[in-house]
């Protein structure tokens, strides 16, 4: 590889990499890209810190592994774009979550705000519309709650940008506002926790039959439980699962 040198910082004395304010030096990734590190794997690297009068420490090694990002953006047109950047994002959740799976150097999948409704059967089922579900994969960590144009997943504000996993193929569903705030009825994933909203109950079940019957469907044949899967930052809604098993619960 070959030799980048850091921005100067006035470091302090705390033994820490950093400044008095605690902000280190950095490198941009098309810096480490240009000192020929390749992604998904542990590029070598050796540090050396050069004081104010030239004089040169001894090398410390460590490696830097550089990771990438699937995005996801219902707005888009159709899957077409690579969905490594908000400009090239898939437009359907499952292609965004088989695109990070396949890449060694993906982890994480960012979604934009709005509605993802399940559009194909990856557990194989082959039960029509309503057997069409999301599914996770191992090592791949979901984040919902993005306004579209983020460089740092810390600036997401799921609350702001809701992102809505619906389970409604038609858009027919119809709620009655129990507690007079709007809240659908749903499971919210919020933080890496799972909690119930106020629960509105529905006006009109006879509208449910289009519905999917499993808004995600994970099983142990499918998802490496050896790794960890992150679902964060979604609403989860419109699941109706009223058919025989393993389609009884978990709608």
């Amino acid at each position: 590889l070959g030799e980048q040198k850091f921005p100067s910082v006035a470091m302090d004395d705390d033994g820490d990499f950093d400044d008095a304010s605690g902000v280190a030096p950095s490198l941009t990734i098309a810096e480490l890209e240009a000192l020929g590190m390749t992604y998904g794997a542990a590029n070598p690297i050796a540090l050396r810190v050069i004081d104010d009068s030239g004089m040169v420490s001894a090398p410390a090694s460590s490696t830097v592994t550089l990771t990438r990002v699937v995005y996801a953006d219902a707005a888009r047109a159709d899957d077409s774009g690579d969905g490594l950047s908000w400009a090239t994002a898939k437009s359907t959740l499952q292609a965004a979550i088989n695109t990070a799976d396949a890449l060694p150097d993906v982890k994480e999948v960012w979604v934009k705000a709005g509605v993802y409704k399940p559009e194909t059967d990856p557990r194989g089922w082959g039960l029509g519309d309503r057997g069409k579900h999301f599914m996770m994969r191992g090592d791949v960590h979901i984040y919902g709650g993005f306004a579209g144009a983020e460089t740092a997943r810390s600036q997401r504000d799921f609350q702001s940008n809701q992102t809505i996993l619906s389970g409604d193929l038609n858009g027919d569903d119809q709620w009655r506002d129990n507690w007079g705030d709007g809240t659908q009825q749903g499971l919210i994933v919020n933080g890496g926790a799972l909690s119930y909203p106020e629960v509105g109950w529905l006006a009109d079940e006879t509208v449910l039959g289009d519905n999917v019957y499993h808004v995600i469907y994970n099983d142990q044949e499918n998802l490496d439980t050896s790794v960890e899967a992150i679902l964060d930052g979604f609403a989860i809604i419109g699941g109706y699962a009223n058919s025989t098993w393993p389609h009884t619960s978990g709608g």
